[in-house]
């Protein structure tokens, strides 16, 4: 938890805001470090697996509409407000002070639509572990031609059958590393932008700079 005024506000609220995208542990701290030096935010604490962050604010300075664009402003979904199984509009703001505003809420959804599904940063978490999963068989399947036709399968499995199409081996490795890059891994090169531009250096861009390394090398 990031805390930028540890003196007291008289007047504090609390909201627990949606923050749609959050997939790995690390990527909390892009979103706790951007809100927690905006006007007026007292502290926050990103919650991946919730896909929430519970954020304490001087009213007087800042509202829910200003978390939910600088949420948006992460690179995150923010569909408004969380509650159990609902999503509040984010218009509506904190009724009581270190409170989560919960009156008035929309009728009971599931919580993989409070979630939402509008594209990658509004996945629920079901839709998150498939696309993760995909993103993994795509890289794996493709490894296997990469290293058959690579010096280890040439010189060590022996593997003889020229690369199709007449192309050169290390042209038609190229090919096939490239749904792996631009697919596969471009999850990471996503976060590693978003946590730069936050000024923090987190796993995300750690493992973009293993995998660009290794493919420009």
């Amino acid at each position: 938890m990031h805390d930028t005024h540890p003196g007291y506000v008289r007047d504090a609220e609390s909201v627990v805001m949606h923050v749609g995208g959050l997939r790995f542990a690390s990527e909390k701290a892009v979103v706790e470090r951007v809100l927690s030096r905006r006007p007026g935010v007292l502290s926050v604490s990103a919650n991946p697996l919730a896909q929430t962050a519970t954020v304490t604010f001087d009213p007087k300075q800042t509202s829910v509409v200003e978390l939910k664009r600088w949420v948006e402003e992460c690179g995150y979904h923010c569909a408004g407000q969380s509650v159990p199984n609902h999503v509040c509009d984010a218009m509506e703001e904190p009724r009581h002070p270190a409170t989560p505003y919960t009156a008035h809420a929309p009728p009971a959804m599931s919580p993989h639509e409070a979630m939402g599904h509008g594209g990658h940063a509004a996945m629920s978490m079901d839709s998150m572990v498939r696309d993760m999963r995909n993103r993994f068989l795509v890289a794996a399947i493709i490894s296997v031609p990469i290293v058959l036709w690579s010096s280890i399968g040439r010189t060590v499995l022996h593997f003889a059958v020229p690369a199709p199409f007449g192309l050169r081996d290390d042209l038609f490795q190229l090919l096939l590393s490239l749904p792996v890059i631009f697919y596969s891994a471009r999850i990471f090169f996503d976060g590693a932008v978003r946590a730069l531009r936050a000024r923090t250096l987190d796993m995300m861009v750690l493992v973009a700079v293993a995998i660009a390394s290794g493919w420009l090398y």
